[in-house]
């Protein structure tokens, strides 16, 4: 049987939501796949490693990066056709709202599907996304390229709701596929935490909450650096944990150095991520923007109990507020408080509410599953 052949197109290779979540996609279809996956990108980071460490075909159209409106638009868009034509690809399936105008113009061209896989802003209310400090800046073009997809994948409900609302696609083009993760190993005792503590040179004794984030207004992480010398009050030996890279890094390290003291932390880049969650007690995401947040799936996975925004994204979908996580108000700072203090005082229900959460994760947001939902995503526009 001849396999489908499917080009990734990517904005860059970075370490981020949507770039994790290509890799874990791509990396889950495995040997057995009816397809072959390529990867198309325009600057490399991080994740560009992990793809060429695990042989997948990748193709950097662009040394560095462009905007839709820039003159390079047009040697981008032929340079993805001439790749297209030459490897014969079936589907070109975009994860970054350039990739789409450039992939979607050049799988057009070239008599090829489309899938356009939203993780950005492009459909949500920009009034709304403007008010929640979201940095997407091109939503005046989405209504002009909405006719290249043949198939469009969002994360959230609220996505939908805008898309039938603002009548962009049919109905039957829309599919809700949330994303996925692979399993991850949750430390089997006190001793292999404090082992791993020791490697990642954490207090053994600390009191350890935990953030995955870019460094970006919408993640909310001056609540973090607000809330921590009030917890630290209580907690004596809390110590918060930032980890991630963005553009607002030395900013916020410049106010944790004047102001908190010992108890805040920010590594930037890390790149033992599941070693940070192992060590952590809790997991804190104050975001006033998120899709379907990969670095919360991870610390669900982990059995961390996860404090995160209300209204925001999917969060609602995945967390019962109370059974298997918390969802807060990201901009009621004592209610934050509070709860990590409580959860300090309870040992019993953090342990309890890491399990439901992990329970829940293991059952709804296995990447073999949403890696099946793709592949019958892929026939069923292949059929049409």
């Amino acid at each position: 049987m001849k396999k489908i052949k499917i080009l990734h197109i990517a904005y860059t290779l970075n370490l981020g939501g949507a770039e994790t979540n290509l890799f874990n996609l791509v990396t889950a279809f495995g040997k057995g796949a009816t397809e072959q996956h390529h990867v198309a990108y325009s600057s490399g980071g991080e994740i560009e490693a992990r793809f060429l460490a695990g042989g997948v075909p990748v193709f950097k159209f662009a040394g560095s990066s462009h905007k839709v409106k820039s003159p390079f638009t047009l040697l981008i868009v032929a340079r993805l056709w001439a790749y297209i034509m030459r490897n014969k690809i079936d589907i070109v399936h975009t994860h970054a709202f350039s990739g789409h105008v450039w992939g979607g113009l050049a799988a057009k061209l070239a008599g090829r599907k489309v899938v356009e896989h939203v993780h950005d802003g492009r459909y949500h209310d920009p009034a709304d996304y403007s008010r929640r400090q979201g940095g997407f800046t091109q939503a005046h073009y989405v209504k002009y390229f909405c006719w290249l997809s043949d198939a469009v994948v969002v994360l959230t409900r609220q996505n939908v709701e805008y898309i039938r609302n603002n009548r962009l696609h049919r109905t039957n083009k829309v599919w809700h596929i949330m994303n996925g993760i692979p399993p991850m190993k949750k430390p089997d005792s006190a001793e292999t935490k404090q082992r791993i503590r020791k490697n990642l040179r954490l207090p053994p004794d600390a009191f350890i909450i935990t953030t995955l984030s870019r460094m970006a207004p919408e993640k909310n992480i001056e609540l973090i650096i607000r809330i921590a010398p009030l917890v630290k009050n209580r907690i004596p030996l809390a110590l918060f944990i930032v980890a991630g890279n963005g553009p607002q890094l030395n900013r916020y390290r410049s106010i944790v150095a004047k102001e908190t003291g010992n108890c805040v932390r920010f590594t930037g880049y890390c790149e033992k991520t599941a070693e940070l969650l192992a060590a952590s007690d809790v997991f804190i995401l104050p975001s006033l923007l998120e899709l379907h947040s990969i670095a919360l799936l991870e610390a669900m996975n982990m059995g961390l109990p996860v404090i995160i925004s209300r209204d925001v994204g999917s969060n609602g979908d995945i967390i019962t507020n109370g059974h298997d996580g918390f969802l807060l108000d990201p901009y009621d700072d004592e209610a934050w408080q509070r709860t990590i203090i409580d959860l300090w005082e309870n040992p019993s229900l953090r342990a309890k509410m890491g399990e439901t959460a992990k329970e829940l994760c293991g059952r709804e947001f296995d990447i073999a599953s949403t890696a099946a939902r793709f592949e019958k995503l892929y026939e069923h526009i292949l059929k049409r």
